[in-house]
């Protein structure tokens, strides 16, 4: 899954360069809030969301080959409670996702 991650990130193409032609740069934050189920009730249930420990692993290996395969990579800090400001210096910003 990690490969495939940096596999998407390396091959959009959709403004002709990818990332690593653009001199581009790549910001990773974990956002463990994405696996809220809030269909019923009136609070977020996060049970179908992996363990911290497992996640952080899995968050530090994605970090790590991204570095391995990218110049440019930043990071927030897992389970922080972060306010990221962007500024976009383009036309688009791409979320990726892969279940």
């Amino acid at each position: 899954m990690i490969e495939l991650l940096v596999q998407i990130i390396q091959n959009i193409r959709k403004m002709g360069w990818n990332v690593s032609q653009a001199n581009g740069g790549i910001l990773l934050v974990s956002q463990f809030t994405l696996m809220a189920q809030t269909q019923k009730g009136l609070r977020p249930d996060f049970g179908l969301a992996m363990p911290p420990a497992e996640a952080q692993a899995l968050y530090q290996q994605l970090v790590d080959y991204a570095r391995s395969q990218f110049k440019n990579v930043e990071t927030g800090i897992f389970a922080a409670d972060m306010k990221v400001h962007l500024v976009n210096d383009g036309p688009v910003t791409f979320n990726l996702e892969v279940e």
